[in-house]
């Protein structure tokens, strides 16, 4: 599979998956089949899990406040990221 190709697809379902009237919203809107978009998710999931980086950069603001998230929300955040692999 070519690397542009993918590239193209990986967008198609990141912006598919944030997009407000869903999958299928989104294929309307962008004249995409839902079948396809559905066959690339099934291909680019199988053939490398997803490629959501391990980390993400974060910037500590300057004067913003510097609290700690409540111990549950932090556990239970935790525990939906480890079940996403």
């Amino acid at each position: 599979m070519r690397s542009q190709t993918r590239e193209i697809w990986e967008k198609h379902l990141l912006a598919a998956a944030a997009h407000t009237g869903g999958i299928k919203g989104y294929c309307r809107e962008h004249g995409i089949g839902n079948s396809r978009i559905h066959y690339w998710k099934k291909k680019l999931s199988t053939s490398c899990e997803a490629k959501a980086p391990a980390f993400a950069r974060v910037e500590v603001v300057p004067g913003a406040r510097q609290e700690l998230p409540d111990p549950k929300w932090l556990a239970e955040f935790l525990l939906a990221l480890g079940n996403r692999r």
